[in-house]
């Protein structure tokens, strides 16, 4: 636990603070060969994004019972879900609410 601590602690010192929000700035492979990097905001996404981050926050929180932890994972599961609500129109609607339905459960189960 305290390993995973203090990545949890890594995590929040590298966050990006967005009006109310946060999310954080990563690498990412870019072109359809992925041979070069970029520099730029994680997605939305649990697997490389602002949602998985999110996700292991509130799990830290819970069992460490930090609310610092608890506090940034719902700042960014808010971001997470008011992104998604943008997205009403999007071709990736299905995704979305599938994402949604994930978010969701993480705020009022562990937050």
């Amino acid at each position: 636990m305290e390993l995973a601590d203090k990545i949890g602690e890594l995590i929040l010192r590298r966050k990006v603070e967005i009006s109310s929000n946060i999310s954080w700035i990563s690498t990412s492979l870019l072109g359809k060969g992925e041979v070069e990097f970029g520099v730029g905001p994680v997605g939305n996404d649990f697997y490389f994004g602002n949602a998985g981050i999110a996700l292991y926050l509130a799990y830290l929180g819970k069992y460490t019972g930090k609310n610092v932890y608890l506090e940034e994972a719902k700042r960014a599961v808010k971001f997470n879900i008011n992104f998604l609500k943008q997205e009403k129109h999007s071709p990736f609607f299905l995704l979305n609410q599938h994402n949604m339905y994930h978010l969701k459960r993480i705020y009022y189960e562990c937050l």
